[in-house]
């Protein structure tokens, strides 16, 4: 923005020289210049007090975020995160994208899960992300997991309109499938408990797998769904040789419901950064 602020005013300058006026026009040509020079150096001053990209305040502790919770009249929406969670980054990105946060109608306010374990404790958080919404001291509703931003609008949109979500709220859950680097999914694995699952063949398994993963082959997946029921409610990580057909396999369980992460690259990448296999 400062850049091409800059080089409009660096033309105006050089065709005021360029291009003579008539005799008599000087003293307005003098004031053009030194008015662009004026602004010019304003610019150049007050760069650094322009205004910075719109971002969510973190709360630190239990104290201030009840001291928010209460005092704040309108919308409070709290978004609980953790650095080691792909999808937090995610739906923190569509929470500044909310109608209202800019006119100030919704106030946004996050919380490391990982570092605030009295306000987990208190709230009843369980896992990340975890979005509580707030209107007038008392928590109206709450998001688990990563949604769309049509999603986190509606229920916005709802709270301040009635203040209350309706009964016919029902999720779009468009967002199950999500693409991480293998050093989210080193970091996701360290953190939490997901299912790691392996959907390359047999002898591609017995070669170097995942330590703790799980093996179904892409083309069994279908057959075998039952196996996975008991991890509905848990992150799944998926991975093979090289990220596509892990991408298939994602598909197909996000089309059942469930939290998928395709990590990109497969176990190339996994091994090309280092990471150890076992055999």
């Amino acid at each position: 923005m400062m850049s091409s602020l800059i080089l409009i005013l660096a033309k105006l300058v050089y065709f005021e020289f360029l291009f003579p006026r008539p005799q008599g026009a000087y003293m307005n040509k003098l004031t053009n210049l030194l008015l662009a020079l004026g602004f010019l150096m304003l610019v150049v001053n007050g760069a650094d007090k322009l205004p910075s990209e719109l971002a969510i305040n973190e709360s630190k502790s239990l104290k201030e975020l009840d001291a928010l919770i209460k005092n704040f009249s309108d919308l409070l929406v709290v978004d609980f995160f953790a650095e080691w969670c792909p999808s937090c980054k995610e739906v923190e990105k569509s929470l500044l994208k909310l109608e209202g946060v800019r006119e100030g109608k919704i106030k946004l306010v996050k919380v490391d899960f990982s570092k605030s374990q009295d306000m987990v404790k208190s709230l009843s958080v369980n896992n990340v992300p975890t979005v509580l919404f707030y209107d007038k001291g008392k928590e109206v509703f709450r998001l688990e997991g990563m949604n769309t931003i049509n999603d986190y609008q509606r229920v916005a949109n709802d709270i301040l309109a009635k203040g209350k979500v309706g009964d016919d709220f029902k999720l779009e859950n468009k967002l199950s499938k999500l693409d991480i680097t293998v050093k989210e999914a080193k970091e996701l694995l360290s953190h939490s408990k997901p299912l790691l699952l392996d959907v390359r063949t047999r002898y591609e398994y017995r070669s170097g797998h995942l330590q703790a993963s799980l093996l179904i082959p892409v083309q069994e997946l279908m057959g075998r769904m039952s196996e996975l029921s008991q991890y509905k409610d848990k992150n799944v990580i998926v991975y093979c040789h090289s990220g596509a057909r892990s991408a298939n396999a994602c598909k197909i369980l996000a089309k059942k419901g469930y939290k998928v992460f395709n990590v990109a690259g497969g176990i190339s990448a996994w091994q090309r950064s280092g990471y150890k296999v076992v055999k």
